[in-house]
């Protein structure tokens, strides 16, 4: 090689050099200049869920340490919560394959698994806070929502058997939190619209009217106190009013009379009155303009289902 070859290769080499270099450091500008908000850089990086055990923090980047820290810091507050709930998943979904080996919906060990879908969903609020406080600390809008199978199984077991109060229930928890149901075909609002059918179905009694005197007659004399017949009747109502959004709303008031269901806790903005303790069972309708108030036959609190469009209409009338 003479010469003249040996300088040009040379400065092929420094110029290789020198764009590698400049090609280095706009990527590292690039980088620098990109937010750890949104969880998105130039690259395309993008971490996991914040509730995966070891999630990856705001971002990869030496500039970010400080954000770094403080999401940390969030999930050192809610660790042991995140963990729990986790191995609760875990847990649960051995149990529940066990169950369906037996098939029997009434059984201990379905009872197993409603124990402990119940006590894994104690937890979803906190969850959902930290989900909440996550978005916050990104800038995003975007909250992301842990994976809850607890509500979805808790709803189909209560569904088989026959509990649609008790399901709907769940469903509305669910909703309420913003947890949205990922491993089912079906979204929890449709689940819910289709657990309220099946209830009105159930509730083919034909409701006669009462007479005013048996709607009137007092009851034996007794304690106030707030039974599960009642309690479900609220349920219903709530579960009625969520689809209008004031299921928040909804509070009761237990009296020697009867059991009454308001809105904003304002006994003036009563929305029904039940009586289910003893004697004829009957609820009776906040009356709109031109109605006259009457009482109405019912057997269990799952036929109030059959008032649905009248439910909306009192609560709408209310509000």
């Amino acid at each position: 090689m003479d010469d003249t070859q040996k300088f040009l290769f040379a400065v092929i080499l420094i110029v290789i050099f020198l764009l590698y270099h400049t090609t280095k450091k706009l990527k590292k500008k690039g980088k620098a200049d990109n937010s750890y908000k949104g969880f998105v850089d130039t690259t395309g990086y993008a971490p996991p869920s914040p509730f995966c055990d070891n999630p990856v923090f705001a971002h990869p980047l030496k500039e970010h340490r400080e954000a770094n820290h403080q999401f940390r810091m969030l999930r050192m507050e809610y660790d042991t919560i995140i963990k729990r709930h986790n191995r609760m998943q875990e847990r649960i979904s051995r149990t529940a394959k066990a169950a369906r080996e037996f098939k029997d919906y009434a059984g201990p060990e379905t009872q197993e698994v409603i124990d402990l879908c119940l006590k894994d969903i104690q937890d979803a609020p906190k969850l959902m806070e930290y989900a909440k406080k996550w978005a916050a600390m990104q800038g995003s809008t975007i909250v992301f929502s842990p994976q809850y199978d607890s509500f979805r199984r808790l709803a189909i077991i209560y569904e088989r058997q026959g509990k649609y109060v008790e399901a709907i229930d769940i469903c509305n928890r669910a909703i309420e939190l913003g947890i949205e149901d990922e491993g089912s075909s079906i979204s929890l609002k449709e689940r819910r619209k289709k657990l309220i059918e099946k209830a009105q179905q159930k509730s083919t009694q034909i409701n006669a009217p009462l007479s005013t005197n048996e709607m009137l007659a007092e009851p034996p004399k007794r304690k106030i106190s707030t039974t599960r017949e009642e309690l479900e009747s609220f349920e219903v109502i709530r579960a009625v009013a969520a689809e209008i959004g004031a299921s928040s709303r909804i509070t009761y008031r237990d009296t020697l009379s009867y059991f009454s269901i308001q809105l904003d806790g304002n006994s003036r903005l009563w929305i029904c009155r039940i009586k289910v303790e003893s004697g004829p069972k009957w609820v009776t309708f906040h009356p709109l303009e031109g109605e006259k108030e009457s009482g109405i036959r019912i057997n269990s609190p799952g036929d109030l289902y059959q008032y649905h469009d009248k439910i909306i209409s009192v609560i709408q009338a209310l509000l």
